[in-house]
Protein backbone atom coordinates (compact mmCIF):
# COMPACT_ATOMS: atom_id res chain seq x y z
CA UNK A 1 0.00 0.00 0.00
CA UNK A 2 1.39 3.40 -1.00
CA UNK A 3 1.52 6.11 1.64
CA UNK A 4 1.55 9.86 1.19
CA UNK A 5 4.56 11.66 2.62
CA UNK A 6 2.66 14.62 4.04
CA UNK A 7 0.83 13.13 7.05
CA UNK A 8 2.87 13.57 10.25
CA UNK A 9 2.60 9.84 10.99
CA UNK A 10 4.62 9.03 7.85
CA UNK A 11 7.72 10.54 9.49
CA UNK A 12 7.20 8.95 12.90
CA UNK A 13 8.92 5.71 13.85
CA UNK A 14 8.00 4.74 17.41
CA UNK A 15 10.80 2.14 17.44
CA UNK A 16 13.54 4.60 16.52
CA UNK A 17 15.94 5.95 19.10
CA UNK A 18 16.81 8.84 16.80
CA UNK A 19 15.20 12.23 17.33
CA UNK A 20 12.14 13.06 15.28
CA UNK A 21 13.36 14.15 11.82
CA UNK A 22 12.66 17.58 10.40
CA UNK A 23 10.09 17.05 7.66
CA UNK A 24 11.33 18.42 4.31
CA UNK A 25 9.90 21.70 3.00
CA UNK A 26 7.72 20.12 0.31
CA UNK A 27 5.91 17.83 2.73
CA UNK A 28 5.56 20.45 5.46
CA UNK A 29 3.81 22.71 2.95
CA UNK A 30 1.60 19.79 1.88
CA UNK A 31 0.68 19.22 5.55
CA UNK A 32 -0.34 22.86 5.92
CA UNK A 33 -2.35 22.91 2.70
CA UNK A 34 -4.02 19.58 3.51
CA UNK A 35 -4.94 20.88 6.96
CA UNK A 36 -6.45 24.08 5.54
CA UNK A 37 -8.33 22.25 2.78
CA UNK A 38 -9.78 19.69 5.19
CA UNK A 39 -10.87 22.44 7.58
CA UNK A 40 -12.59 24.37 4.82
CA UNK A 41 -14.37 21.25 3.54
CA UNK A 42 -15.45 19.94 6.95
CA UNK A 43 -16.53 23.32 8.33
CA UNK A 44 -18.12 24.73 5.19
CA UNK A 45 -19.65 28.16 5.77
CA UNK A 46 -18.62 28.04 9.43
CA UNK A 47 -14.90 28.14 8.47
CA UNK A 48 -13.07 31.33 9.48
CA UNK A 49 -9.45 32.40 9.11
CA UNK A 50 -8.71 31.29 12.69
CA UNK A 51 -10.47 27.90 12.47
CA UNK A 52 -7.36 25.87 11.65
CA UNK A 53 -5.19 27.64 14.21
CA UNK A 54 -7.71 26.81 16.95
CA UNK A 55 -7.87 23.20 15.77
CA UNK A 56 -4.06 22.95 15.51
CA UNK A 57 -3.52 24.40 18.98
CA UNK A 58 -5.76 21.71 20.47
CA UNK A 59 -3.91 18.87 18.70
CA UNK A 60 -0.30 19.92 18.13
CA UNK A 61 1.06 18.49 21.38
CA UNK A 62 -0.14 15.01 20.31
CA UNK A 63 1.29 15.29 16.80
CA UNK A 64 4.30 13.10 16.05
CA UNK A 65 6.34 15.93 14.53
CA UNK A 66 9.66 17.61 15.10
CA UNK A 67 9.23 20.72 17.28
CA UNK A 68 10.75 22.87 14.52
CA UNK A 69 8.05 21.75 12.08
CA UNK A 70 5.40 22.38 14.72
CA UNK A 71 6.72 25.91 15.26
CA UNK A 72 6.61 26.65 11.55
CA UNK A 73 3.08 25.28 11.15
CA UNK A 74 1.93 27.29 14.18
CA UNK A 75 3.42 30.45 12.67
CA UNK A 76 1.81 29.89 9.27
CA UNK A 77 -1.62 29.13 10.76
CA UNK A 78 -1.28 32.22 12.97
CA UNK A 79 -0.56 34.27 9.86
CA UNK A 80 -3.60 32.76 8.13
CA UNK A 81 -5.74 33.71 11.14
CA UNK A 82 -4.56 37.32 10.85
CA UNK A 83 -4.02 37.84 7.12
CA UNK A 84 -6.05 35.10 5.43
CA UNK A 85 -5.00 32.31 3.12
CA UNK A 86 -4.32 34.37 -0.01
CA UNK A 87 -1.76 36.63 1.70
CA UNK A 88 -0.10 33.81 3.66
CA UNK A 89 0.05 30.72 1.47
CA UNK A 90 2.59 31.59 -1.18
CA UNK A 91 5.99 30.18 -2.00
CA UNK A 92 7.96 33.22 -0.80
CA UNK A 93 6.34 33.30 2.65
CA UNK A 94 6.30 29.54 3.16
CA UNK A 95 9.96 29.24 2.19
CA UNK A 96 10.82 32.13 4.53
CA UNK A 97 9.02 30.47 7.44
CA UNK A 98 10.56 27.08 6.73
CA UNK A 99 14.04 28.58 6.65
CA UNK A 100 13.35 30.50 9.86
CA UNK A 101 12.08 27.52 11.84
CA UNK A 102 13.34 24.33 10.22
CA UNK A 103 16.77 24.91 8.72
CA UNK A 104 19.60 23.51 10.77
CA UNK A 105 21.46 26.14 12.73
CA UNK A 106 25.21 25.52 12.51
Amino acid sequence: MARNNHPPEYWYDPMSRKPMPIVPYKYTVEMICDNLAAGIIYNGKRWRNDTQLKYWNKRKDEMPLNEKNKAMITEVLTQVSINGIDKTINKKNLKKQYNKYCKKQD
